[in-house]
């Protein structure tokens, strides 16, 4: 089914089709699925990052974070903020009906255009419309942070968790945890 749950036939196996979010292929961009949640009404809200290459840094930026939200009547699509990587990857916090939080590596960190850099939290008041980093969480000046995972049912004090590790040779790799304030600590 699409998002009006029309029936779709199976496999979909035209770009175009009533399943399609964004398109982009059509806009010259190369599309990376971050998260999905739901709202309270119960429909999909998804973080996805663009790029106009597979490369990351520079040559293939932008690397741009944006939102996609269905409204009920159409799929709305908000730009969140930039990172220099396509592999950099964060989740969203619902908090209530227009405020959502997003903890990923949108500050480059010691090893730059490699996978992660510094976490960040940012928070949209308005559906996603608009959003400001409250904080940088991480100043790491040995390694790079990634991959922040929201854990399901968990409590508040545990809203995310992410690795750190030397992004560009073999290294120990640290887990680290925050709560919703973005207040960060290691775990041993």
């Amino acid at each position: 089914h699409n998002i009006t749950g029309d029936a779709l036939d199976l496999p979909l196996v035209d770009t175009l089709n009533p399943a399609l979010v964004f398109d982009g292929s059509a806009a010259g961009l190369l599309v990376y699925l971050k998260d999905i949640q739901f709202d309270q009404h119960g429909r999909p809200v998804i973080l996805y990052l663009t790029s106009t290459s597979a490369w990351p840094g520079p040559g293939g930026g932008p690397h741009q974070w944006s939102l996609a939200k269905y409204d009920g009547s159409r799929w709305t699509h908000h730009a969140v903020t930039t990172s220099d990587h396509n592999y950099d990857h964060g989740s969203l916090l619902l908090i209530a009906d227009d405020d959502c939080q997003l903890i990923a590596p949108t500050t480059p960190g010691p090893q730059p255009y490699a996978t992660g850099g510094q976490m960040c939290l940012w928070q949209s008041t308005d559906a996603g419309r608009t959003w400001r980093q409250l904080r940088q969480l991480t100043n790491d000046p040995a390694v790079n942070h990634t991959y922040a995972r929201r854990p399901l049912n968990a409590h508040a004090d545990l809203a995310m968790l992410w690795a750190a590790a030397d992004a560009y040779h073999p290294s120990a790799v640290s887990l680290y945890r925050s709560n919703q304030n973005g207040d960060v600590c290691s775990i041993e």
